[in-house]
């Protein structure tokens, strides 16, 4: 950079320098006419075990908020992307303090992908799909755990 200024990664400047969580959803039926899911709604929520130590007491189910939960025509790929800011529930409390303390961005040395993974407090994740058949006008649903 020829004015002196440092570069950060296109997605430090996307999600305020936070990590994202990215998965996709396939149409198996994209090759046939008429398989499009109009009007699709994706929804995940985020599984913990909760407990003293690593003793499992109890499950915690949280939402997990997407950047984009619908689609309007649906065809082949989804993409579903969740910022791990200082609101996701799927990271430690810790962590979310100190992205808050460090005005919403995540510190520089964090971007590990094994610090990263310190970082996270979620088991599992289950991600469903609702919308409207093409072909048949129909609701059709998509469960994945």
């Amino acid at each position: 950079n020829t004015n002196g200024t440092i570069e950060t990664p296109k997605f430090m400047d996307q999600f305020n320098g936070c990590p994202v969580l990215k998965f996709q959803v396939v149409n198996e039926h994209c090759n046939r006419e008429g398989s499009e899911i109009v009007d699709a709604i994706m929804k995940v929520v985020g599984i913990k075990f909760k407990g003293p130590g690593r003793h499992v007491t109890h499950s915690q189910y949280v939402r997990v908020n997407l950047m984009d939960f619908e689609h309007p025509f649906l065809s082949r790929v989804w993409t579903g992307v969740h910022v791990l800011d200082a609101t996701s529930p799927l990271l430690i409390e810790s962590a979310r303090k100190r992205i808050r303390e460090n005005n919403g961005s995540w510190p520089s040395h964090w971007f590990d992908p094994d610090k990263i993974r310190t970082k996270l407090e979620f088991h599992d994740l289950i991600v469903t799909i609702a919308g409207i058949s093409n072909v048949s006008a129909v609701t059709v649903h998509a469960y994945k755990r």
